[in-house]
């Protein structure tokens, strides 16, 4: 996996800079019915409206005795010298606080208030 997002450093682009994101997304509880990770589209977006275009997702699977998840890497094209010097620390409330959001709860499901 690392060759492959060192390749994509090597390579010459039309971009100002070349950058990495990285999101670890905990493992969801048991359901019956599919998952979509609103936080991590929601995220995507946000990125590709700051001028970043992804050149490229790798994931990662990560468990032990009392955690499990996936770790995400998006190889981030810099479209702009903005995107470049642009602090990618961010912050999902501040992101999540921009949208309006219409989720709806699962009754099976116990969810945090």
């Amino acid at each position: 996996m690392f060759q492959s997002v060192l390749e994509v450093f090597k390579r010459k682009t039309k971009y100002h800079a070349i950058r990495t994101f990285t999101y670890y997304v905990p493992a969801p509880p048991n359901r019956k019915t599919g998952y979509q990770e609103k936080e991590f589209d929601q995220i995507s977006d946000h990125l590709v409206g700051k001028n970043f275009d992804i050149m490229d997702i790798k994931m990662e699977a990560f468990a032990s005795a009392t955690t499990a998840g996936m770790w995400i890497i998006c190889i981030l094209g810099a479209k702009t010298k903005d995107a470049a010097s642009m602090s990618l620390e961010i912050e999902y409330s501040d992101i999540a606080a921009l949208k309006e959001q219409y989720i709806h709860t699962d009754p099976l499901i116990e969810h945090d208030h």
